[in-house]
């Protein structure tokens, strides 16, 4: 509503109304607190966010603290920062990012200051969220220890199938003096690469660059299996990663979900030379073959 978005816009918190029973995720990186916390309210008319089995996350003078009643580990949110959204938490040792968060995590992306807004606004150009956070987290894919020159099953010790579709879209002017022509084809190839996680969801194929992941590169031979190489040349290619069975991930704390890439599918278009045999005998009723 209108009064909704003042709220928003003008106050410094980005809580204003919320239901006695919303559940609250906390995500990031750390494992000796709870992930899930209710709103309460305490008797000097404070908040505090109590969590689901022995955390709790509430005022220390200007900070916010969450501590677990299992062990003294802390960590510490300085000047006076409202805990919902991202922000940069402190413990001991390093500064952590974590996310205090409602939103729904399938269907909504959480801004750095805590709003909700629909996946589908998320890196689509328009800064949707207040603090334009929105357009800030948009790889689509993280990768630990990959490397672009090893295949998929190399790096998994095992095979992964190759699906290669190809269309021949053009045939060059073919010249007597000179028995070659060109092949103008569009190439479709598919396969899974499982060190791939994807990292921002959505029901549509997100696009990648090529160059930064593997991807099959093609021969083609003048004959059948022996003959001389030609080069391919690349006009254009797009590749695309799809996936689609998302599953939480609460050590994120941009998403807190994510999915192995189930299948990379490249677009090319490519032109390669074909040298052919000419047999000119019966011209104009003769028929040429070039073999690739």
């Amino acid at each position: 509503t209108e009064n909704t978005r003042v709220c928003v816009d003008k106050l410094p918190c980005s809580i204003c109304v919320t239901r006695s029973n919303s559940i609250f995720k906390f995500l990031g990186y750390f494992d000796d607190f709870d992930r899930f916390y209710t709103l309460q309210s305490t008797e000097n008319g404070s908040v505090e966010f109590q969590g689901l089995s022995n955390s709790v996350i509430k005022e220390d003078g200007n900070d916010w603290v969450v501590f677990s009643s299992l062990h003294s580990n802390r960590l510490r949110l300085k000047k006076s920062k409202f805990p919902i959204g991202r922000s940069i938490w402190q413990n001991d040792t390093k500064d952590v990012s974590l996310t205090l968060t409602h939103c729904d995590l399938y269907n909504e992306f959480t801004c750095d200051d805590g709003k909700c807004i629909t996946i589908s606004r998320k890196c689509d150009g328009s800064n949707d969220c207040g603090d334009a956070s929105d357009e800030n987290y948009c790889n689509n894919y993280e990768s630990a220890e990959y490397d672009i020159n090893m295949s998929p099953g190399s790096a998994m010790g095992s095979y992964v199938p190759l699906e290669v579709f190809l269309n021949v879209t053009t045939l060059g002017e073919i010249k007597a003096k000179d028995p070659t022509t060109s092949i103008d084809a569009f190439v479709v190839t598919m396969w899974e690469d499982l060190r791939l996680i994807a990292t921002n969801y959505d029901l549509e194929p997100r696009v990648l660059d090529g160059n930064n992941i593997w991807t099959p590169k093609f021969n083609v031979i003048a004959g059948n299996l022996t003959g001389m190489i030609s080069d391919i040349q690349y006009t254009q290619e797009t590749c695309r990663m799809y996936s689609y069975f998302f599953i939480p991930n609460y050590n994120n704390p941009i998403t807190g979900t994510e999915a192995n890439v189930t299948k990379v599918a490249c677009e090319s278009r490519i032109r390669f030379p074909v040298s052919c045999s000419f047999h000119l005998e019966r011209y104009p009723f003769d028929r040429q073959q070039c073999t690739v």
